[in-house]
């Protein structure tokens, strides 16, 4: 029989070594901390919406929420007492760029892009000046955002797809390949319940790799203090590639499964063939593919926050499954009742995606309950209407029990704060105690318990 050490006794062993594990002790003893969500996940969608159908009717008054009665949101209504309705939030960030390209670029950090020339058509721009939530909640924990895209697009739409950004000028692409994403996240996991192995030495060798890089970022960060600001800043995103290599090393989490292995709910899913991802005929398929690449591997703890680019801003893919051959984008700038009627079935496609997700979720098990109990889940849109690309009121749906801090079955107008206050509100229910956040200078009220 195998000699199964757990990583618990192993760490146990290490004795004065333990000091250099740190990061990631300070990252479990959070993450365990009750009453608070445990993951974020973010849903991007493009182009606006059409309001009118968005709400339904007797959703007027908050905690009134009937969603039967949308003709888009209609097939989130089995999860209505999980989800909070959202008006009256608005993206009032300025700055270089046109309508798309600043509001997909600041829908997750709530501040301006530089000024530059890496994108010219309409307005010239930089990329975003800020980190976006997603990279702050992993920061926090001291792990990895995952990123993943469905249809980047080429140039143009990669450029609408970067959503999520490190800091200034260190915009994330999403990864849009399932197998790619499926590779970097399951690579050495062991699922729930399936016998652990037997420490190897290539076990051995990942916690002296983590030993080592953060003796080395130590050193750097000492080093930084004595050096112009120019050499500092390039020293800095040295220091921060390094973290993420200490990051994406597996060691396997401590066994809770009750039979070895990851944590309860922990399993590898099947991507399929992932060779024609981005044809426009896969959509779908690549859409679900990265929502079970998301879901599972927080269910096995290689992440807690994660966004998916569902195609970009000036999406030029058509809904061709839903007999829509028009591309979105152009949909979206006509007002006629046959345009508003597409545009209104391409919004309720993706509600019914907003659904395979919290589906997922739902399917977990975790603690007595699920992992959609734990989770804060997002679905977002950089535009609430295309024709004239408003970013007023905008289309947002919350999803998910956040650890007890997200009450469900509520329709909430906040009358046109901006969206900065949401990020705010994100970050508190996710346990980080900030008070703003970039433009966002305080929470949104009553959003968060």
């Amino acid at each position: 029989m195998a000699n199964i050490i757990h990583r618990r006794d192993f760490l146990r062993g290490l004795g004065a070594g333990m000091f250099l594990l740190n990061p990631i002790i300070s990252m479990l003893a959070r993450a365990q901390a009750g009453g608070v969500a445990k993951r974020f996940i973010y849903m991007f969608s493009a182009n606006g919406t059409v309001l009118e159908n968005w709400y339904g009717s007797g959703n007027a008054n908050p905690g009134s929420l009937n969603l039967a009665n949308s003709q888009i949101l209609s097939p989130l209504n089995s999860f209505k007492n999980k989800i909070t309705l959202i008006q009256g939030v608005d993206n009032n960030i300025g700055g270089p760029g046109d309508d798309h390209v600043r509001e997909c670029l600041s829908s997750l950090t709530a501040i301006e892009n530089n000024e530059g020339s890496v994108y010219t058509v309409n307005s010239p721009t930089g990329y975003n000046k800020g980190k976006s939530i997603d990279q702050y909640i992993a920061d926090y924990y001291n792990q990895k955002a995952v990123v993943a895209g469905v249809q980047s697009g080429g140039f143009q739409g990669g450029f609408f797809s970067l959503i999520s950004s490190k800091g200034s000028n260190k915009p994330v692409v999403p990864e849009s390949n399932p197998a790619n994403l499926h590779n970097s996240m399951f690579t050495g996991v062991v699922p729930a319940g399936q016998p652990v192995p037997t420490l190897s030495d290539n076990d051995v060798n990942n916690v002296r790799r983590k030993s080592i890089l953060d003796f080395a970022i130590d050193d750097m960060a000492r080093l930084k203090s004595r050096l112009p600001a120019a050499l500092a800043t390039k020293l800095q995103d040295h220091a921060d590639s390094i973290r993420d290599l200490e990051k994406s090393i597996v060691i396997n989490p401590p066994d809770s499964g009750g039979g070895g292995g990851g944590p309860e709910g922990c399993s590898i899913p099947s991507v399929g063939s992932a060779s024609n991802y981005d044809s426009n005929s896969e959509y779908p398929a690549a859409v679900l593919m990265q929502m079970k690449n998301i879901v599972y591997a927080m269910a096995c703890g290689r992440t807690n926050s994660a966004v998916i680019v569902c195609g970009y801003g000036v999406d030029l893919h058509s809904h061709s499954w839903l007999s829509i051959n028009d591309e979105h984008h152009t949909i979206s700038h006509l007002t006629d009742g046959t345009a508003k009627e597409k545009l209104t079935k391409i919004n309720n496609w993706y509600a019914g995606r907003f659904n395979d997700l919290l589906t997922l979720l739902n399917q977990v098990p975790e603690n007595g309950g699920t992992m959609l109990d734990n989770s804060l889940v997002v679905w977002g849109n950089e535009l609430s209407a295309g024709a004239n690309h408003s970013h007023k009121n905008l289309p947002y749906v919350l999803a998910g029990g956040a650890g007890g801090k997200l009450p469900g079955g509520r329709d909430m107008n906040f009358g046109g704060r901006g969206h900065g206050e949401l990020l705010v509100s994100i970050a508190n229910a996710m346990g980080i105690p900030i008070s703003s956040y970039n433009t966002g200078s305080k929470a949104l009220n009553g959003l968060i318990v």
